[in-house]
């Protein structure tokens, strides 16, 4: 079979908000099933399981938020709405994602300071801030997690540095808690806004904004809101409890398809210059 995400582009609004609600259907249930596994496992003492399922819940729950940018994205920018779904199928960009429901951001230019630094292919860091050169934090915790490796402590001087093994651990979990992304997800689905109906709300109150880097987060929560209140005023909103609005008002993210979400890659040789701009002093 082949990946036919990105054809969800060439289809009109009304086949567009069909296909992306059984999608957004399919991926909350799988999600529900995989946060209520990872909540069993942690509860029985497999600490490692239960992390990668975790993990994996959230990625997947990315997919949710991909597809709500895709209706998001206003009709007109296509390469925009392309390469928004290209991302469904990435892990960088999906991690990218989960972490931005985390953020309580000044403004958008700030989530997009943000992502550029979590997106560079490798960054420098140690006791004395440029010791060694580590691979990008989201993938690599992935794969941490996941599989046994043999690697090599990398430094600016290539060829040099100690060889060992990694190997995940089954270190005790201190709690483990539905991460924020689901719980956004959850919500959305939750108060109708993922049914066909609800989208073509959300695509109502969305494409006519132009997200600039002045927009400030409080414009985010005006929006968000009004979305809640369009579903209502046209009879689609579902009831929910209080707080189940309030993450949606409040931890919804701004929409990322003006961003670039793939790996920048960067050369060995620039990475001080990299580190230099995200110090303090920089």
């Amino acid at each position: 079979m082949e990946r036919a995400i990105k054809s969800l582009c060439q289809l009109p609004d009304a086949s567009l908000f069909e296909e992306v609600a059984t999608g957004i259907g399919h991926v909350v249930e799988v999600v529900g099933r995989l946060d209520t596994a990872t909540h069993n496992l942690f509860e029985a003492g497999d600490h490692h399981a239960a992390r990668i399922l975790g993990n994996l819940a959230e990625e997947e729950a990315a997919k949710v938020l991909i597809l709500l940018d895709a209706v998001r994205c206003p009709r007109k920018r296509q390469t925009e709405r392309s390469r928004v779904l290209s991302y469904f199928h990435d892990h960088l960009a999906k991690g990218l994602y989960a972490e931005v429901c985390h953020w309580r951001p000044i403004d958008f230019a700030e989530v997009a300071r943000g992502v550029e630094h979590e997106r560079v292919q490798h960054y420098l860091d140690g006791p004395n801030d440029v010791d060694w050169i580590f691979p990008n934090q989201i993938i690599q915790s992935r794969v941490d997690d996941l599989y046994v490796g043999y690697v090599r402590e990398d430094s600016e001087e290539v060829g040099h540095g100690k060889r060992y093994w990694t190997c995940p651990h089954n270190e005790r979990l201190f709690a483990y808690w539905t991460p924020q992304i689901i719980s956004v997800t959850r919500a959305l689905d939750q108060v109708g806004a993922t049914t066909p109906a609800g989208l073509a709300i959300v695509a109502e109150v969305w494409r006519p904004v132009e997200v600039r880097p002045e927009t400030q987060f409080d414009e985010l929560e005006r929006l968000n809101w009004r979305t809640i209140e369009v579903l209502e005023e046209r009879g689609q909103l579902a009831a929910a409890p209080d707080d189940v609005y309030a993450v949606i008002r409040g931890r919804w993210p701004f929409p990322l398809w003006p961003l670039d979400l793939r790996v920048r890659e960067v050369e060995k040789k620039h990475l001080r210059e990299v580190r230099q701009q995200w110090s303090p002093e920089g």
